[in-house]
């Protein structure tokens, strides 16, 4: 297993000793690979999917399967009426997608403004062969 783990930072070291484009076409290609992996991933998991919680012994690998609950919703007028309007105030969040309905795009960015910024990478291989 060490040795699997010193491979992959070894290509990762590699990797980034190259010029940008040659830096481009390795994370597209990783990319590629993951989604690859992915896949694979959720046809075994949908094979898994009848499986009730526990946990379940493979050769290498142990599984916990566990049920969560992804969606709830808050009462807003319970809650309102509980805590008051200033401390609502302070405990809701506004989804800026929910917002779009109901509010002029000048006017979001009147109420609307940024705690945080993220760069994001998209890297999609190209269509022509002239590569």
């Amino acid at each position: 297993m060490r040795a699997k783990v010193l491979r992959r930072e070894e290509r990762v070291l590699e990797h980034t000793a190259q010029p940008i484009p040659l830096l481009i076409d390795a994370l597209g290609s990783i990319r590629d690979e993951i989604k690859k992996l992915e896949a694979e991933a959720d046809v075994i998991r949908k094979k898994l999917d009848n499986l009730e919680e526990g946990k379940y012994d493979g050769r290498r690998y142990t599984l916990t399967v566990t049920q969560n609950t992804l969606i709830s919703e808050v009462d807003k007028k319970a809650l309102l009426k509980k805590l008051g309007p200033q401390k609502f105030l302070e405990v809701v969040s506004v989804s800026i997608e929910k917002l779009k309905e109901y509010v002029a795009p000048k006017d979001i960015e009147e109420v609307v403004k940024a705690t945080k910024t993220i760069k994001r990478f998209s890297v999609k291989e190209k269509k022509d062969d002239s590569r």
